[in-house]
């Protein structure tokens, strides 16, 4: 935990850090006596946030004890900068990976549309961990953009029935963009009310 006397520091360098005045925050951190893993977490994600790598990696190599966030940040970092092999070594060496690291994996299997590994990648996340919205919404979206419709509808129903998730207009969303890419929306709007594909009755009723 931080002490009493770096509280007011942290707050200030997260306030200047969120609006893009990353060397402020920076000087406070060097002047800063104390410095916790929390103290080291907000110029790393200030760093990460303005797709400032270097100085991000700089940061997070200087943290002797590191915690969830700072690799969170680390992660988020690469990943959306498009450096996926340096967010894969990231991961991998990630201690104790709670949603937060699959989820940004996902979403960045997603950006590049490798769905080969986003699969891969769940069915290792499901032994460890329960997939949320976002976990579907990344994987839905990927199927959009590569107009697998089989695999959409799959993820789709399994995370309802497997997971307990219910399905969100965002979700739905996604499942008329694969269709609509695969070029398959007229053929299955005209049959969204049978009882055969009622995934894709519920998503139109929703849109």
């Amino acid at each position: 935990m931080p002490g009493h006397s770096e509280i007011p520091l942290i707050v200030l360098m997260s306030a200047y850090a969120r609006s893009g005045h990353m060397l402020l925050a920076k000087r406070i951190f060097d002047n800063s006596n104390e410095k916790s893993a929390i103290a080291f977490n907000a110029p790393l994600s200030g760093f990460a946030s303005n797709s400032q790598l270097l100085e991000a990696k700089s940061v997070f190599d200087s943290i002797q004890e590191r915690n969830q966030s700072s690799w969170s940040a680390m992660l988020s970092a690469y990943t959306q900068n498009g450096h996926l092999d340096m967010a894969n070594r990231i991961f991998l060496t990630m201690p104790d990976k709670d949603l937060i690291p699959w989820d940004a994996m996902l979403a960045a299997y997603s950006w590049i549309g490798a769905i080969l590994r986003a699969l891969d990648a769940l069915q290792t996340m499901v032994t460890t961990n329960t997939p949320d919205e976002a976990s579907l919404t990344a994987l839905l979206t990927l199927c959009a953009h590569k107009g697998t419709v089989a695999i959409a509808r799959d993820l789709f129903v399994s995370f309802q029935f497997d997971h307990s998730i219910k399905p969100s207009k965002q979700h739905y969303s996604c499942m008329i963009g694969v269709l609509v890419r695969s070029k398959m929306l007229r053929i299955f709007c005209g049959r969204c009310h049978t009882t055969q594909i009622p995934w894709i009755g519920s998503a139109c009723l929703e849109l």
